[in-house]
């Protein structure tokens, strides 16, 4: 049902993980199964949806908000839907099944996207990487790239 774990081949749940996000968490290190194919409406239906919950209006209110230098502006910015967290892997880890595709991967680390908008006639994503940093914790032996994570005191 919505928000299955990743590898799910069910285009509801897809479509349910980019619209409200994925409930689970994911960490580096952690081995996730993915599936190909071709789910566009599902792609498209989340994003629709994730934008519609947006609190701006354009991906120009979002990025005036988060370069602002009130605190208020930018914490709305980097709590709004827009943002989507992106697992980054390891390519030289990736296993794959017997037809030569992708079965599981490595998460290597995290990058923090910004969706402005989605072109349905060249079935793309548009959108920015952004510097962030969430609370969380980082192993001293962690990478340094991607999105950083912090604990507060």
């Amino acid at each position: 049902g919505p928000g299955d774990a990743p590898g799910s081949t069910s285009a509801d749940d897809l479509q349910f993980n980019i619209t409200w996000a994925y409930p689970g968490a994911f960490q580096v290190g952690q081995t996730i199964s993915v599936t190909s194919g071709n789910m566009t409406g599902a792609l498209r239906s989340g994003l629709v949806n994730r934008l519609n919950r947006s609190l701006f209006a354009t991906i120009d209110d979002w990025l005036a908000a988060f370069n602002s230098t009130e605190p208020a502006a930018r914490s709305l910015a980097m709590e709004d839907s827009r943002l989507v967290m992106f697992p980054i892997i390891d390519q030289a880890a990736i296993i794959y099944n017997g037809t030569g595709s992708a079965e599981r991967v490595v998460i290597s680390g995290f990058a923090t996207y910004v969706v402005s908008q989605w072109s349905e006639s060249g079935k793309q994503v548009y959108g920015y990487f952004v510097k962030s940093a969430y609370e969380g914790s980082v192993s001293p032996s962690g990478v340094n790239y991607g999105t950083l994570a912090y604990h507060l005191l």
